[in-house]
């Protein structure tokens, strides 16, 4: 296998277990609040590394963010009203 291929499958065990674990937990509000909370930490990591992205980024940050919590706030909805496999 090539790493592309390593990396896709992983990620797509990642989406699963976390998607999974948000799905079985008793409160859902803060495993996905965790789950974001552990991204965001992660994400801190690789800023040190590059660096912050110039100010011309922050429309998209914002944007992208607020993408992400609608996403997320559907996603919870979904967990209370549908199953797992929808």
């Amino acid at each position: 296998m090539t790493l592309a291929t390593i990396l896709v499958l992983a990620s797509a065990g990642l989406h699963a277990g976390w998607n999974l674990a948000a799905k079985q937990s008793d409160d859902r509000d803060l495993a996905l609040v965790g789950q974001f909370t552990a991204g965001g930490v992660l994400a801190l990591a690789g800023l040190a590394m590059t660096g912050l992205p110039g100010l011309a980024a922050l429309p998209w940050m914002l944007a992208s963010a607020t993408v992400h919590v609608l996403y997320v706030a559907s996603l919870r909805h979904a967990y209370e009203h549908g199953d797992f496999s929808f």
